[in-house]
């Protein structure tokens, strides 16, 4: 009786852990445990997950907005090649707006908010997607649940953004071509947007889908077969929505350059 005691009392103190921060070391090696004994229950495990790969990917635009910056500096202002044509007061907007651009708040601050939100709205639509297709397919877990599995099954993300900071540190440049997108060059019609939809897809994106797999083959009540179509469906209209948004977020960037200038 003792004993059963002693053993209802570690579960119970293994199961009190917060926000899921001490699951942060065991996850990588033991995915199956961490969904299983957490994600799969009734109580928001998410925060650990999120908060990491917010923290990752702040360092690692920081880290690369800097060196880009330095590598405009060191270049200058360069005029386009029909700027000979222009009157003075054309240069002196562009010069003006070219200075702009390279301040904090388009250098730093833009970027650092997009991020994240693209974390955490992302993984807010994506949870709801999950779950409303496994309730469409028959699934039985909550919306906790696939919030909890999607922050998790994200975690490859942050161990990303940290091998980027590195190779940013190493090499001292951004990373120009992330994924798959250096295979695909063009700035116009389809082959911008596969470009940006190509971005997404390395072998992090991989990881990403067997942890989501394995999550939600744990939680639900599905055959392995819905389990993939609904983890397969949800992800090929995540990277398209992701890579019209990336698009359409490259015109308005470009929109607003033209009319500052």
């Amino acid at each position: 009786m003792k004993s059963d005691n002693s053993i209802e009392t570690l579960n119970t103190n293994q199961r009190n852990i917060g926000f899921g921060f001490r699951l942060l070391g065991v996850f990588p090696i033991q995915p199956s445990y961490v969904f299983r004994m957490y994600c799969r229950e009734d109580k928001a495990v998410w925060q650990a997950p999120l908060f990491f790969l917010s923290i990752t990917l702040l360092v690692s635009i920081v880290v690369s907005s800097y060196f880009q910056a330095r590598i405009a500096a060191m270049h200058g202002i360069t005029l386009p090649a029909d700027a000979q044509w222009w009157s003075p007061e054309m240069r002196e907007n562009y010069i003006q707006a070219m200075q702009q651009a390279q301040g904090i708040a388009f250098v730093y601050v833009i970027p650092a908010m997009t991020g994240l939100a693209r974390v955490w709205l992302g993984w807010l639509t994506l949870g709801a997607a999950f779950h409303l297709m496994s309730t469409f397919l028959g699934g039985r877990g909550t919306m906790i649940t696939a919030l909890n599995i999607t922050a998790w099954a994200s975690y490859p993300y942050a161990l990303q953004e940290v091998l980027r900071t590195i190779f940013i540190l190493i090499v001292k440049r951004p990373i120009q071509s992330p994924g798959l997108s250096g295979f695909l060059s063009g700035d116009l019609g389809g082959a911008f947007f596969f470009s940006h939809l190509l971005k997404q897809v390395d072998l992090f994106l991989v990881w990403f889908v067997i942890l989501a797999f394995i999550g939600f083959s744990i939680s639900e009540s599905l055959p392995w077969k819905k389990v993939i179509i609904q983890v397969s469906l949800i992800l090929m209209l995540s990277l398209f929505g992701q890579a019209g948004l990336g698009v359409i977020v490259s015109q308005l960037s470009s929109l607003l350059m033209s009319k500052t200038f």
